[in-house]
């Protein structure tokens, strides 16, 4: 059985990012792709068993979505964001991985690359974590750990790609083929 852990972001309290108009909360777009991505994997693919570190609304320590994946015993672990950055260049998703963790950079990669395109990103789309929040989010997995910043909320067309169920669907779709890549490279 390969076994993946889904961590949707913030949660409760912490609402993580926002769409300008305070419309459209992180915390609540990260939870609606965890969610249909586990509906999705129990259904589509055999012999894969999916926990998510949280299910509802609430806020879930950064520690213990780390023991949520480690007592699962997951192999690849999905942490699914939203981003904001005032005066960027970039729109779209971005995927990170750890530094130096080959198999977490191709999974990022055929993640990247197989993302609906009003949100896939040309160039520079998969990075290794930067220090700070992106390597916090990932450390404290001990499974491959692949971050999946799945748009940018104050962009107005990401922030309305991401309400979109046929573009959802597109995302659960491209975290699929990463499942099936870490399948391939993960024993």
């Amino acid at each position: 059985m390969f076994k993946v852990c889904v961590d949707a972001g913030h949660g409760g309290k912490n609402i993580g990012t926002e769409t300008p108009d305070g419309s459209i909360l992180e915390k609540d777009v990260n939870l609606a792709i965890a969610k249909a991505f586990h509906r999705n994997l129990s259904r589509l693919m055999w012999f894969t068993d999916c926990k998510s570190t949280r299910e509802s609304d609430r806020h879930v320590l950064m520690r213990q979505r780390g023991v949520v994946s480690k007592r699962h015993g997951s192999k690849l672990v999905y942490t699914i964001h939203c981003n904001n950055l005032p005066d960027r260049v970039a729109d779209g998703v971005r995927c990170f991985y750890w530094p130096g963790n080959e198999t977490g950079k191709a999974i990022a990669r055929a993640v990247a690359d197989a993302f609906p395109s009003p949100l896939r990103q040309k160039t520079a789309a998969v990075a290794a974590a930067a220090p700070g929040a992106q390597q916090n989010v990932l450390k404290v997995h001990k499974a491959t750990a692949v971050l999946v910043e799945v748009g940018f909320l104050d962009d107005p067309e990401d922030a309305a790609s991401l309400q979109d169920p046929k573009i959802i669907d597109g995302i659960v779709a491209a975290l699929l083929v990463g499942v099936a890549e870490a399948r391939r490279l993960i024993p």
